[in-house]
């Protein structure tokens, strides 16, 4: 998980600081003789408190180099503010599995970070609180970053209402990653805040139970001097009784406890999470896009290669008869026949789409039906004006062609010589040789799209009850349709709209 995960702290003195965090860095120079090791055991009393399946996760820790922030800011820290001694240079753990290292140090090495950092510290202890001041929060932008913020109290005998304010914020730029590991993230961080909180509990009520805090934490450092507008801040800051969180807490070990937590939750929000291509379910049209069998030694490969056996005039033809909504009926050789079918799927939308690929009857309500054999005595087709086409080989073989297939259409109809729009469009498509099957085949989805639009427009007209002269002036001057276009409106119109494509 690339994010930084910090314990900020209200100083009554300097206000909002970053006290402590973990981050993920680069791999530090261990070979230098001023490095030591810093042990973090696995059989530490303090791993009650760790979030779950924690000593599956520890790994080693050791002293790191100084980070370049550190140094600059060490001077204007007072004790609350401070998490590490200045000789102490950080804390870092290898995943040597996953082949990263964690650092966990005062500030974030890097001054881009460490400015979205502070900014988040500030936010989360001054202007972006919840209800009740304890509890978890939500805030941030692309900019700046997106933060989880835990605020809570710790307990302190010498503190202003024996409390101080403390915060856990994780900072990360993915908005949408840190909204969905929330729910693990308070989990694991309340876990942590439990234990810092009963240890503070603990050392609080031993400091209560020797005497009173109030006397000796309102005695004057200095009696003998007189408060005034000069010494102002100089006597404030003799007055501070500031403390370290680790004196708050007794935990001598408590930096070394909240980086093996920090770098815990880091890593295993990262194995929750298994990033992988995501699989984007097909569209229906890519779906219905016809697949040739291989074990189908005869069969149309697509509409180009469908228009250039049956010749343009069967082609077009069939294609009328289809997108106006009568009934198409092919028969004969099964595998020309069940290509056929499986390819003239693609023409009309999902909504008017009906189609039996192979039957011995003729079924009832199905644009287009495949059969063994078709005879007009027996069979009885569903709409008035139908077509059949019958296909048979003229011999075995592999090759296609018109040579090798006998066709022979049957049409209650005489074709007009001038078809629907959407007819015309996909034929000069065909016919283009420049073009490639995929080009043809967007083409055709963007036609059948355009005129879905104009079938939903009409649907509204119809449903608003215009007059006949307002529904034929928006088909003839606004939609600009043809007899055979209104045709081919009524036939699309009377599939339902939400899955017409």
């Amino acid at each position: 998980m690339n994010a930084v995960l910090a314990l900020c702290h209200f100083c009554e003195q300097h206000g909002p600081c970053v006290m402590f965090c973990c981050e993920k860095g680069g791999v530090p120079n261990t070979s230098s003789n001023e490095s030591k090791l810093e042990a973090v055991a696995e059989d530490s009393p303090r791993q009650e408190f760790q979030p779950s399946s924690f000593s599956d996760a520890i790994m080693s820790a050791e002293l790191s180099k100084p980070c370049s922030r550190q140094g600059s800011v060490a001077k204007s820290l007072c004790k609350a503010c401070k998490s590490i001694p200045d000789d102490h240079h950080g804390f870092v753990s290898y995943d040597n599995a996953a082949g990263e290292v964690f650092v966990s140090s005062q500030h974030p090495s890097d001054p881009n970070v460490f400015s979205k950092v502070r900014q988040a510290c500030v936010r989360s202890l001054s202007c972006e609180v919840c209800p009740g001041k304890e509890g978890p929060i939500f805030f941030g932008d692309e900019n700046d970053g997106y933060v989880l913020s835990y605020t809570f109290f710790i307990k302190d005998s010498m503190a202003r209402g024996f409390q101080r304010w403390h915060s856990i914020i994780v900072v990360m730029m993915d908005r949408i990653y840190l909204i969905q590991s929330w729910p693990f993230l308070v989990e694991s961080i309340q876990k942590i805040i439990s234990h810092l909180q009963k240890s503070a509990t603990s050392v609080y009520n031993s400091e209560v139970s020797v005497g009173s805090q109030r006397c000796s934490r309102n005695k004057p450092a200095f009696n003998s001097k007189t408060v005034t507008p000069q010494n102002f801040r100089s006597h404030r800051s003799s007055q501070s009784n500031a403390r370290a969180l680790d004196e708050l807490t007794g935990d001598k070990d408590l930096y070394s406890y909240l980086h093996t937590s920090f770098t815990w939750i880091m890593r295993a929000s990262k194995l929750r999470w298994k990033e992988t291509i995501p699989f984007i379910p097909p569209t229906f049209e890519q779906i219905r896009h016809f697949r040739p069998d291989e074990t189908s030694d005869l069969h149309f490969s697509s509409l180009r290669n469908m228009r250039d056996v049956l010749q343009p005039p069967r082609f077009r033809a069939i294609m009328w008869h289809l997108l106006i909504g009568n009934q198409v009926i092919w028969h004969g050789d099964k595998s020309i026949v069940i290509s056929a079918v499986r390819i003239m799927k693609e023409v009309l939308p999902k909504g008017c789409a009906k189609f039996e690929e192979w039957s011995s009857v003729c079924a009832r309500d199905v644009n287009v039906i495949g059969m063994p054999r078709f005879t007009q005595g027996t069979n009885k087709p569903w709409t008035k004006d139908y077509i059949t086409i019958e296909v048979a080989r003229k011999r075995q073989g592999t090759s296609f062609d018109i040579n090798n297939i006998d066709v022979k259409l049957s049409s209650t109809l005489t074709i007009p010589e001038r078809g629907p729009t959407l007819l015309d469009k996909l034929e000069v498509a065909l016919s283009n040789e420049i073009l490639s099957n995929e080009v043809v085949q967007q083409c055709l989805l963007c036609l059948k799209q355009e005129w879905i639009n104009k079938t939903r427009i009409l649907h509204k007209f119809v449903t608003d009850k215009r007059n006949k002269e307002d529904t034929v002036h928006l088909l003839q001057d606004c939609l600009q349709c043809t007899d055979d276009d209104v045709k081919l409106l009524k036939f699309w119109l009377g599939g339902p709209l939400c899955e017409l494509f």
